[in-house]
């Protein structure tokens, strides 16, 4: 997305967010098509990235402030620190193409595409072509997610070596690496996995699954896969 359309979002003070209260079960959900950071500095608002899934897989700037930036970049404390002292304040956007409520009501219709305000902690659970179920606020911004779920080709699996940092006791530790296609992208992310999950994948196979983000005892975040979720979490809710 080019600077021009993006400023649009901003037009009048502000992105057009979804409004409206409570939502009767069962909630939004939707793909997200676009994960967006904006800064916030004396009244001006400051697009710093976009990442788009254009259709031939997600276009981002390659590198920002030093980071390689792709689908399913992190704002972690380091490069928001950076961000901030430059830009002020930073938000963080998901665009999602609806689809709908099963049947209850088409309230985002499906097929809709919308922008939601999301808090950065659930703004690093998501990366782009992510299908996810949302618990929206009052507001109409993203609270959190009741459901993440992608799809991805098992490269390796094996037990931790550690390189999550310290596991809770009792926490499952299983090491995946998962390929995730976008069109004519590829990347591969390496997860923490469920036992569940662990034994019933294959090196070579395509699942999709349900994605958690984590925390360690040592302040470490993670990916997780916690399930299998061919129905797209439809079963739990």
């Amino acid at each position: 997305m080019n600077r021009r359309s993006f400023n649009r979002l901003f037009a009048l003070g502000g992105l057009s967010l979804v409004s409206g209260c409570s939502h009767p079960l069962p909630p939004p959900k939707g793909r997200i098509i676009e994960r967006s950071v904006v800064g916030k500095s004396g009244g001006g608002q400051t697009p710093l990235l976009s990442v788009t899934d254009d259709g031939d897989g997600p276009s981002v700037g390659s590198v920002l402030h030093g980071r390689s930036i792709g689908p399913g970049f992190v704002l972690d404390e380091d490069l928001r620190g950076k961000l901030g002292r430059k830009y002020g304040d930073i938000d963080c956007y998901l665009k999602i193409r609806h689809e709908g409520y099963d049947g209850v009501r088409l309230a985002p219709a499906d097929g809709s595409v919308k922008w939601y305000s999301t808090p950065i902690d659930q703004f690093n659970t998501v990366q782009i072509d992510d299908f996810a179920i949302l618990a929206t606020t009052i507001t109409g911004s993203i609270g959190s997610f009741h459901r993440v779920v992608r799809d991805g080709t098992v490269v390796e699996k094996k037990p931790t070596d550690g390189r999550f940092g310290t596991i809770s006791p009792g926490e499952d530790s299983r090491y995946v690496k998962l390929k995730h296609a976008f069109g004519k992208t590829t990347i591969e992310v390496s997860y923490l996995s469920s036992s569940e999950v662990y034994d019933e994948i294959k090196v070579d196979g395509s699942y999709t699954f349900g994605v958690k983000r984590k925390t360690s005892e040592d302040g470490t975040s993670y990916s997780y896969l916690d399930s299998l979720d061919p129905g797209h979490g439809y079963s739990v809710l």
